[in-house]
């Protein structure tokens, strides 16, 4: 299978300001809005075929990302989980790089008709997927349902300690020194 590029082509000032509409080299890739949210957090909504995709430019430029999963370094993510250890199993039942739970691997075969089992979670492939999948969909599904805002910060922290925690605004021990210990990786 060929991989296919698409290069995505903006202007903006050192406040993260879009000087210059957004160009998309693709013919089949139509522009669909732009939408600002906060100060420097610009999502483009583009549509390649029946494919809707959110692509966001955020921090002045500092990186381009399709979904939330990718504005979270999910090397990290497994570096804190499981020390890139792919057979890690917690107390708790987590499994796999990103520790992912049963409750987790039940949504994901639901939302998707799959028949995953927990030993699938061994597999980096199947774990990667899931883990970015509960952090850039499922998480802000709950987030924005429960009203509360969609950041990084409350991403990791509903990761970590459940949505639960988040919507009671509850932040334990562990989440927390969880958030600074991820700020410090990805400041490195």
């Amino acid at each position: 299978m060929q991989k296919k590029s698409l290069t995505i082509e903006v202007e903006a000032n050192n406040r993260g300001q879009l000087t210059t509409p957004l160009k998309i080299e693709d013919k089949k890739i139509e522009h669909l809005g732009v939408f600002t949210i906060g100060k420097n957090l610009n999502v483009w909504v583009v549509k390649k075929l029946s494919l809707v995709i959110l692509l966001v430019l955020a921090f002045s430029l500092t990186f381009i990302s399709i979904g939330w999963a990718e504005l979270i370094n999910l090397q990290v993510i497994a570096r804190i989980e499981s020390g890139g250890n792919p057979q890690a199993i917690s107390k708790a039942g987590a499994v796999g790089l990103y520790q992912i739970m049963p409750c987790v691997l039940q949504e994901y075969n639901a939302r998707y008709n799959l028949r995953l089992s927990k030993k699938d979670l061994y597999n980096p492939e199947v774990n990667t997927k899931i883990a970015s999948w509960y952090l850039s969909n499922r998480i802000p599904q709950m987030l924005r349902y429960y009203k509360k805002e969609v950041s990084v910060k409350n991403v990791l922290w509903a990761y970590n300690a459940g949505i639960g925690n988040v919507v009671k605004g509850r932040l334990p021990l562990e989440t927390k020194n969880y958030l600074i210990k991820y700020d410090k990786l990805t400041k490195k």
